[in-house]
């Protein structure tokens, strides 16, 4: 009964959320049911910890107007064994919780999803950078995510140039932000994850093209279970 879950992935102002919601319309048109979510992680658990953090620690670091600088305060916090351990355990499990019932829950009651986000933007975002992940402990991170909740069945990685993002949005913290984020997106990409990159600077009409049709031949019974190397 397990349903299908497909999922966008990549840096902000990449077009992940315009591209999930055209998407799950597209497919649903072709007589398989999508629905979208929105699951990226919201602090909530952790957010009475996270506001001590910032009056604590981080007052007077503004992570806009001073995002290097916000940032090597933030990890010179971190960078205790003990404070490591529990920042990742905090927002992994609050993640869970949160998973569970957006996601876990309807995919196993056969509910096809179109997730705007998920466990890579989670470890990209929230952990990674701040904890000062190697690729090999990014990898291991998502593999124990991938222990207690769905593992896509497909994932779109949009790819744009942090130039780009910063033109299209105006409440990006700063370049130095997105490139941090960008590099491993492309380093998760490239170690096994089978995701299909698109080109986020083209016109959304080809990207849903592209998408749609990739999607369509995962999904027909003459290709499904082989993996899928379209770029």
């Amino acid at each position: 009964m397990r349903g299908r879950l497909i999922c966008l992935t990549g840096i902000d102002g990449s077009g992940k959320t315009t591209l999930a919601h055209r998407l799950s319309v597209s497919l649903s048109q072709q007589g398989t049911e999508y629905r979208y979510v929105y699951a990226r992680f919201l602090p909530m658990l952790v957010r009475p910890g996270w506001m001590l953090t910032r009056q604590l620690f981080l007052r007077g670091h503004d992570m806009n107007s001073d995002y290097v600088g916000y940032s090597s305060v933030k990890k010179s916090f971190l960078h205790k064994r003990s404070l490591a351990k529990l920042h990742e355990t905090s927002v992994l499990t609050d993640y869970l919780i949160q998973v569970t019932f957006k996601v876990t829950i309807p995919v196993l009651l056969g509910a096809n999803l179109i997730c705007d986000r998920y466990v890579y933007d989670t470890v990209v975002s929230d952990l990674a950078p701040d904890l000062d992940y190697s690729p090999q402990r990014v990898q291991e991170v998502i593999n124990l995510c991938f222990r207690v909740m769905p593992r896509p069945d497909l994932v779109f990685l949009l790819d744009v140039p942090e130039t780009v993002t910063l033109q299209r949005k105006s409440d990006v913290a700063a370049r130095e932000y997105l490139s941090e984020r960008r590099r491993i997106y492309s380093t998760i990409a490239a170690d096994g994850h089978h995701m299909v990159t698109l080109d986020g600077t083209v016109p959304m009409d080809q990207i849903l093209n592209q998408a749609v049709a990739v999607a369509t031949r995962r999904f027909s019974p003459k290709f499904y279970g082989h993996e899928i190397t379209d770029n």
